[in-house]
């Protein structure tokens, strides 16, 4: 069953199925139901995790008669299911699983080959067991049933017969028939028995690489069912959709990208099961109305990421539906959506404050009558980093000044097309936005040189520029966004006929330029391409299109003298070598080892040099400066020795001067008492 539900082909569906039913006939219960009647226990309860084995449906009658029986669960594990099944009696050779068809009075047995659960289990598929049965309710057609007479040589026999086991039982392994794969030609183009051929092995690994975790055991978190349906070639549907999220009710990430047949029915299995599911792609599921984007908002409240590309009926409705529940989105992809307008964007932008990507590219009514999204955005979504408005020519200046003031961290800018723009626009970009690496102004004819000088003075990590058919700009606004932004790396100047040779000359100085596109710029010529050649030497793809001045005998003899570039196939100019990534590793490696050892010979040039004039050095010194420095210390220590004497001179006339003045002063008095005595002698 999972090989057929895999599988491209299929044959009429057996009247009877029970599940959702199909919505465009009309039949089957309602869809509110198809939770609970999808492999027989895709509801909120039993266990989503395990093998499926979907019980066949019988008439009234025989349901009647069973009532109170025992039945085998709808979702048991393969490890139980391989002890509890019941044994199958020896001598029969060949299992055949019995299917009533309803609507007859008794039991018609249709034989088909049962299916090994093992085989099941070793492609990593236990857990897809229901898949048939909701395909089935989706009025898919079921497997086609195999002429067993032809195919495995003759009929079975009565003994045979009775020895199949009962609906909803599996047979033992042993007890399966053995497959001719060796013959090709005996196999049934549509069996599912046909695990040789091509298709059957490019499902089997579209099975594993999109569903399966390394360990071949769990569903992923993130699964790509597009992937999946464009190697296969099996269309999307509403019940492969609900199958996926009844198995997996973790689902982190889900692409439904150009499954036109998914409707709101699968968006409804979505909300209902997988309420943490952060990324959803839709891209072209033209069937989606608001419906059910009114479920996915309401539920799923951990949505990051939106993509609704080509959705040609997504409307303005449907985003205000959005804007009720996805209050944290951050990536809404609205590309090639024409029924979008500004009504719906300011909406989005009043909520979802959280938005740091926005493509609203080819929505031709945006800014149609004001820009009310622009000033919304502006307002409201102060991270947003990327906006891309390609064609959309209705835009101004109000909106984008207004997104310039209020998002400060924006990178990417897209406004191709937009022929409204003028220069004050770029100039509060320029004076606000300091953040741009990538911008597109193509077809913004009312751009001046000062506009782009303005803006390389602001914007230096600009690395992407797209200034096609803006006719004014020539070199004097290229000489400023060349020495401005260094770490320009594309440059596109398509259709700029005021662009000539000094111009190329200009840009020859952008050392990191890798792309140029000088397509029909009629005014340049070999000179210009020379020059731009020989001095940005890491430009790798030139584009030089409807250029009438260079002929084709001077680019090849161009190409010839570049190292890493050949003759380009798609246009007039030269593009990278296959192995040019390569050439230019290995070329960069070689200029590291030239530069280190110029560096180290450098280093031994110096030390030796620092040698020999140290040697040349110490004899000036002794020459020179020798002789100096011992009559210095000479002179220093004879004056040292001449103060010395000087304070012992000084000491001794001091010494000579107090020792006369004692000898004074004791004969004065000697004299003095002689006067006495002599004067008492008298009297």
């Amino acid at each position: 069953r999972l090989a057929q539900w895999l599988s491209p082909r299929r044959a009429p569906a057996p009247p009877g199925a029970m599940g959702l039913g199909d919505e465009r006939s009309g039949k089957g219960p309602s869809a509110r139901k198809m939770g609970k009647t999808v492999a027989g226990g895709g509801g909120e309860g039993g266990n989503r995790s395990s093998f499926s084995l979907v019980s066949p449906v019988k008439p009234r009658g025989a349901q009647k008669a069973e009532k109170g029986a025992r039945t085998l669960p709808a979702r048991l594990d393969v490890e139980m299911l391989r002890k509890t099944r019941p044994k199958a009696p020896a001598p029969a050779k060949k299992a055949w699983a019995t299917k009533t068809r309803p609507g007859s009075g008794a039991s018609e047995a249709t034989r088909l080959p049962a299916a090994d659960p093992r085989e099941l289990a070793s492609m990593g598929a236990s857990r897809l067991g229901g898949v048939w049965a909701a395909e089935q309710s989706q009025g898919l057609p079921a497997p086609p049933v195999p002429d067993t007479a032809n195919y495995y040589g003759a009929a079975p026999s009565s003994s045979q017969s009775d020895a199949r086991p009962a609906a909803g039982s599996l047979p033992r392994a042993n007890s399966l028939p053995k497959l001719p794969l060796g013959s090709k030609a005996a196999i049934p183009t549509q069996s599912i028995f046909e695990r040789d051929s091509p298709r059957a092995r490019a499902t089997l690994r579209s099975f594993l690489r999109n569903f399966l975790e390394a360990n071949g055991a769990d569903l992923r978190l993130d699964i790509d069912l597009a992937a999946h349906a464009l190697a296969t070639g099996t269309p999307i549907t509403n019940a492969m959709v609900q199958e996926i999220c009844v198995m997996q009710n973790d689902l982190r990430s889900l692409d439904l990208s150009g499954g036109r047949e998914v409707t709101d029915v699968g968006l409804w299995a979505i909300a209902r099961h997988c309420t943490k599911i952060e990324d959803l792609k839709l891209s072209g599921c033209d069937e989606v109305t608001k419906v059910g984007l009114r479920s996915v908002a309401l539920r799923c409240q951990r949505l990051r990421t939106l993509e609704f590309q080509g959705c040609k009926n997504l409307d303005d409705e449907a985003l205000r539906t959005l804007a009720g529940g996805c209050w944290d989105l951050e990536t809404l992809n609205l590309n090639k959506c024409p029924k979008i307008t500004d009504a719906g964007l300011a909406e989005m932008a009043r909520v979802c404050r959280n938005l740091t990507y926005l493509n609203v590219s080819d929505c031709a009514q945006v800014g149609e009558f004001g820009d009310t999204a622009l000033l919304e955005l502006g307002k409201f979504c102060s991270q947003l980093a990327t906006l891309d408005m390609f064609g959309c020519r209705h835009v101004r200046d109000k909106g984008l000044i207004a997104v310039a003031k209020g998002c400060t961290n924006l990178e990417t800018l897209r406004l191709t097309g937009c022929r409204e723009v003028t220069g004050s626009a770029v100039g509060a970009l320029a004076k606000n936005c300091h953040q741009l690496t990538d911008l597109s102004l193509a077809g913004c004819e009312k751009i001046l040189n000062k506009d782009l000088s303005v803006l390389a003075r602001s914007c230096s990590k600009l690395q992407k520029l797209d200034i096609s058919e803006c006719s004014e700009i020539h070199a004097v606004g290229l000489h400023a966004l060349v020495h401005q932004c260094t770490t320009l790396k594309e440059l596109n100047l398509e259709r700029c006929l005021r662009v000539s040779d000094d111009g190329l000359a200009v840009i020859a100085d952008a050392v990191k330029l890798q792309t140029l596109n000088l397509s029909n710029c009629a005014a340049i010529s070999e000179r210009g391409v020379e020059d731009l050649a020989q001095g940005c030497t890491g430009l790798s793809y030139l584009n030089i299109t409807g250029c009438t001045q260079i002929s084709r005998r001077f680019l090849m003899n161009l190409i010839a003298d570049l190292r890493f570039s050949e003759p380009a196939h798609r246009y007039y100019g030269y593009q990278p070598k296959p192995d040019a990534a390569a050439l230019r590793l290995a070329a960069e490696e070689h200029n590291r080892r030239e530069r280190a050892a110029v560096a180290m010979q450098r280093i031994i040039r110096g030390h030796l040099g620092r040698g020999g004039a140290w040697v040349r050095r110490q004899e000036w010194v002794i020459e020179h400066m020798l002789p100096r420095m011992q009559a210095r210390i000479r002179g220093t220590i004879q004056r040292r020795i001449w103060k010395k004497d000087r304070i012992w001179r000084l000491e001794n006339r001091a010494a000579s001067k107090l020792a006369g003045a004692w000898r004074g002063l004791q004969s004065r008095r000697l004299v003095a008492k002689i006067h006495a005595a002599e004067a008492l002698r008298r009297e």
